[in-house]
């Protein structure tokens, strides 16, 4: 199963299987014709067989596996996926939010603070919240300031706790 959000299927366009679809994906040829996309509600891959620009950012997709508009309406609020395979390459020191959670989070000077399970989006900036193993979890904004080394091949994330956060975080040892 994929598992990269690319897009969201807003609602049913038109009387021959469209789809208006919210591109979530900084790749502008992810949906060209041929590209297989994996509909979530359907549990299953999708071949675009068609696909424009309408207007605020939103495309008028159509796949081969929907013919007319009932089909498409089956589709509405599902999201479109791709598989890590198929992930763009992304600038060095930036991630996709699956290769981060899992990570051990570890301080500086080795000091394990849990595992990253989860990241908030909150507009500014990523927040990761960190499960420290024994119920608790503690919030980290998700800056340079704060994450000082990400290591996918050993499966750590190495952060500095900035003031306030390192007694957040001793808060969480009691």
């Amino acid at each position: 199963m994929a598992n990269i959000i690319v897009g969201k299927i807003l609602s049913a366009h038109g009387i021959r299987g469209e789809v208006k679809v919210r591109p979530l994906s900084d790749n502008p040829r992810r949906f060209r014709r041929g590209d297989r996309l994996w509909v979530e509600k359907e549990e299953a891959y999708f071949t675009v067989a068609s696909a424009r620009e309408a207007k605020d950012g939103v495309l008028i997709v159509r796949f081969r596996e929907t013919a007319d508009r009932d089909g498409a309406e089956k589709l509405k609020t599902s999201l479109l996926l791709v598989g890590e395979e198929d992930a763009a390459p992304l600038p060095e020191g930036t991630y996709y939010h699956f290769q981060l959670l899992g990570l051990a989070v570890r301080d500086e000077d080795g000091a394990d603070l849990g595992v990253l399970a989860e990241i908030i989006e909150s507009g500014s900036n990523d927040v990761y919240r960190v499960d420290c193993g024994d119920g608790t979890s503690f919030l980290l904004p998700g800056l340079k300031e704060v994450v000082r080394a990400v290591d996918l091949e050993n499966g750590v994330m190495t952060v500095r706790l900035l003031p306030g956060l390192k007694e957040a975080c001793a808060y969480h040892e009691r």
